[in-house]
Formats: structure tokens, sequence, C-alpha cells
């Protein structure tokens, strides 16, 4: 688990951008992992880079499902 947090815009726009690459990277496990950190900050983060991730994009919806599991 990740002890540091980034700024959520931040986030959410390398995100935007990179998606693709993120899921194929490995990125989603490791925010999927940062929906249980012990920061309401860093957890609310998560959830909206997954919710960004999987918006309009099967593959990456499909891989969160997945981790949840």
């Amino acid at each position: 688990v990740f002890s540091f947090s980034i700024p959520s815009k931040i986030l959410y726009y390398l995100l935007l951008y990179t998606s693709g690459i993120f899921r194929m990277e490995g990125g989603i496990a490791p925010l999927v992992e940062l929906l249980e950190f012990n920061d309401i900050k860093v957890q609310r983060a998560a959830a909206r880079a997954l919710r960004t991730l999987a918006f309009k994009n099967d593959g990456n919806k499909n891989q969160v499902v997945d981790f949840l599991k």
C-alpha cells in the first residue's frame, strides 16, 4: 500500500489522457488497493480515478470489476 497521496486533479488529468496505457501497465490494481487506505481523501481520489478509467472503456471497467472480486 502506498504511503503518499497524489492530488486528485493531477491524477484525474493523468488518467484521462492515459487510461488505456494505465490499464495495460497494471495501474488499476494499486488504485483498487487504495480504496481501503486509511485516509478518506486517498480513498476518494482512487474512487474518482477508477470511475474515470472505467467511463466508456469496457476493458478498464472489466478489470476494475475483476480486482474488486
